[in-house]
C-alpha cells in the first residue's frame, strides 16, 4: 500500500491511497509508479482527473497484464469547502464531524487503476459540501478484512466505532489501538493502510498567495517576452489550461518565488472567463449547504455540452518605473457583465467574490474592458534584469 499527500499551488490538498495486487514488497513495487506522477503533477497544479488518467497510463505501462491497483483519490478544497473523492476499488471513505456523526460515505463506484484504458475511464468524482469541521477516514481493504480469532472481521463499522470513541485529535491513535486489540497479537493477512484528513475549518478559508514576495534577480530572460493562446471547446474540455500556461512561464524563467501567486492569479482569471463568460454560471448558485455541489455539477454538464466559444490568454512582459511586470490579458467570447457598477468592496462581501478581492491583493492592478469579457491584470515581477 502507498499513501501520498501534497498541495497544489493554490493550496488545495490532494491525497492518494493506493493498494496494489498482492501483499508485501512485490505489491509495493507495483504501486510505486503512481507516486511520481502524483507528486509532479500536483506540484504543477494539474487536476485530479488529469492525474488519474496519467497514473492509470503508468500502471498499464509498467505492470503485467492482470495486475491492478485499487485507488482512492481525495481533493479537499479549503476555499470552497468541498471534498471530492474518486474511489476505485477501495473501502468507503467516511466523513465524520467532531462528535463522530457520519456525514457522508464515499463508496467505490469505479474500477481500480490498470484495468481499462485511460480514455475509457469513468472520471466522475463524488462531491460533498462541508458546513462544519470534519475528518475523512480512508483505508485499504486489509483494514476492514482484518480477522480476529473467532473469524469476525474488523469491518467498516469497526473503523467508525473506533473513530467515534476518541476526540478528533486522537482518532488515528484510537484506530491503531482498535486494530491491535482486534488482532490480539496475530499477524494481519494483508497490508494495512489508513489516513485521517482534517478538513472543513475556517483556517483554510483563503487561497494561498503571499501579499509580498521576493523580487530578486532572475527576470532578465523575461524582457520583451510575449505568449498568446486561444482555446476552443474541445481544448477547454481536454486540457488543464493553467498548468499548461504555468509550464510556459517556467520555461521563460519566471522566478520561483512568484509561481504560486501567478498560479492563483491565472486560475482566478481563467475560471471566471470559463464559468461566467462561456458557461454562463451564476455564482449565487454556490450559496447554501449544497450550493457548491450543484455549481460544480452544472459546470461539468455545461462544459461537456459546450459547442462554441473561445478563451484567449495573452501574457506579455512590460516595464514600469524601472521594474518588470507581467501583463495577463484574458478575453472570452461571452457577453460579459456590468463591471462598471460592481466595486471591489461589493465583491469582497460575498462568498463568490472573494477570488476578485484576492486578485486585487496580488496584482498591482486589475481592469475590465468593454463589455466585461476582457480583463487585464498587472503583476509585478521585480527590478528590471
Amino acid at each position: 500500500d502507498v499513501i501520498a499527500a501534497a498541495r497544489t499551488p493554490d493550496n488545495t490538498l490532494y491525497v492518494l491511497l493506493a493498494d496494489g495486487t498482492g501483499h508485501g514488497l512485490a505489491a509495493s513495487l507495483g504501486v510505486m509508479p503512481v507516486v511520481q506522477p502524483f507528486y509532479a503533477m500536483t506540484q504543477k497544479g494539474f487536476s485530479l482527473t488529469a492525474i488519474a488518467k496519467e497514473v492509470n497510463h503508468k500502471v498499464r505501462e509498467w505492470l503485467p497484464v492482470g495486475r491492478f491497483i485499487a485507488t482512492t483519490m481525495i481533493e479537499v478544497d479549503p476555499y470552497a469547502h468541498i471534498v471530492s473523492v474518486w474511489n476505485g476499488g477501495n473501502p468507503p471513505v467516511i466523513v465524520l464531524d467532531e462528535r463522530g456523526t457520519e456525514l457522508h460515505r464515499f463508496v467505490s463506484q469505479h474500477l481500480p487503476l490498470g484495468i481499462v484504458h485511460s480514455r475509457e475511464m469513468d472520471l466522475t468524482f463524488d462531491r460533498f459540501a462541508l458546513d462544519c469541521e470534519a475528518q475523512l477516514i480512508a483505508c485499504s481493504d486489509g483494514v476492514i478484512e482484518t480477522v480476529r480469532s473467532d473469524g469476525t472481521q474488523f469491518g467498516i463499522d469497526g473503523v467508525i466505532a473506533a473513530a467515534r470513541s476518541a476526540p478528533v485529535a486522537s482518532r488515528m491513535c484510537a484506530l491503531n489501538t482498535a486494530l491491535d486489540t482486534h488482532l490480539a497479537g496475530k499477524k494481519p493477512h494483508d497490508d494495512l493502510s489508513m489516513v485521517v484528513v482534517d478538513c472543513g475549518g475556517a483556517a483554510g478559508d483563503d487561497k494561498q498567495g503571499a501579499d509580498h514576495v521576493f523580487s530578486g534577480p532572475g527576470t532578465r530572460g523575461l524582457r520583451n517576452w510575449h505568449f498568446e493562446v486561444e482555446l476552443t471547446p474541445d481544448e477547454l474540455r481536454g486540457t488543464d489550461v493553467v498548468p499548461m500556461v504555468m509550464a510556459t512561464l517556467e520555461r521563460a524563467v519566471v522566478p520561483v518565488a512568484h509561481r504560486t501567486n501567478l498560479f492563483v492569479v491565472l486560475s482566478e482569471l481563467f475560471n471566471n472567463a470559463l464559468d461566467h463568460g462561456l458557461l454562463m454560471l451564476d455564482s449565487k448558485i454556490k450559496t447554501g449547504t449544497r450550493g457548491m455541489e450543484r455549481y460544480l455539477a452544472l459546470r461539468e454538464e455545461r462544459l461537456l455540452s459546450l459547442s462554441q466559444g473561445w478563451i484567449r490568454i495573452g501574457l506579455r512582459t512590460i516595464e514600469r518605473h524601472g521594474e518588470l511586470h507581467l501583463q495577463i490579458h484574458v478575453h472570452d467570447s461571452g457577453s460579459g457583465f456590468d463591471w462598471q457598477h460592481r466595486s471591489t468592496a461589493e465583491w469582497q462581501e460575498s462568498l463568490h467574490g472573494r477570488g476578485i478581492s484576492l486578485l486585487h491583493r496580488l496584482c498591482e492592478s486589475v481592469e475590465y474592458c468593454g463589455s466585461g469579457s476582457e480583463v487585464v491584470g498587472i503583476y509585478k515581477l521585480g527590478p528590471r534584469g
